[in-house]
């Protein structure tokens, strides 16, 4: 898929078909798909590799939080899973709540999402929610993970949390550092 912009050309591509050379982009971006894959930190080296020198590549993976959480989380995202798609995107609908008491003594055991008077934001969030109860694969990271990628793929310089850590002690332990998910950045040194 092909789309233009002002002196510059996007692709969006398949991270099971990364047919480009070495160094073909100045910028990848996979935001919220590395986590929903088999191999996370492979699938991130195939696309490091495509970035330029002087290139960037940005990501967004889901971040550590709570184990109670994420145990109960993924094993209701399995009961979920073997609903029909369209059965568990009306299921998700219950767990989005209006009253900000039972989202909070909810959100510690087990991910939910807040209702909102917005039917925009109230749809993203049931997106949020149907993503997150839906995929095979719902890996979670710790930031230095996530940092040791970019390190290992040689993508060193501007290295930047695009999210800083926000949360510490047990907000950290219950929200993550980043707030739930890692937003990264890192660019390919140029070559002499």
């Amino acid at each position: 898929m092909l789309a233009a912009y002002a002196g510059c050309v996007a692709l969006v591509a398949d991270l099971a078909d990364l047919s480009f050379p070495d160094g073909a982009f100045d910028l990848v971006l996979c935001w919220g798909v590395l986590h929903h894959t088999a191999d996370p930190v492979q699938h991130f080296l195939r696309l490091a590799r495509l970035v330029t020198p002087g290139g960037y590549c940005k990501v967004m993976v889901y971040e550590v939080t709570n184990h109670v959480q994420e145990a109960v989380t993924d094993l209701l995202r399995r009961i979920m899973r073997s609903l029909p798609p369209e059965q568990r995107y009306e299921a998700c609908r219950h767990l989005l709540f209006e009253d900000q008491v039972t989202w909070a003594t909810l959100w510690p055991h087990v991910y939910v999402y807040r209702k909102s008077a917005d039917e925009a934001t109230n749809e993203r969030n049931l997106f949020a929610c149907y993503d997150c109860y839906s995929p095979e694969y719902n890996h979670r990271f710790r930031k230095e993970q996530v940092i040791l990628w970019f390190i290992a793929a040689g993508l060193t310089d501007e290295l930047t949390l695009m999210r800083p850590v926000v949360n510490t002690g047990e907000a950290a332990f219950l929200y993550g550092e980043c707030g739930g998910a890692i937003h990264i950045r890192g660019k390919r040194p140029q070559t002499p």
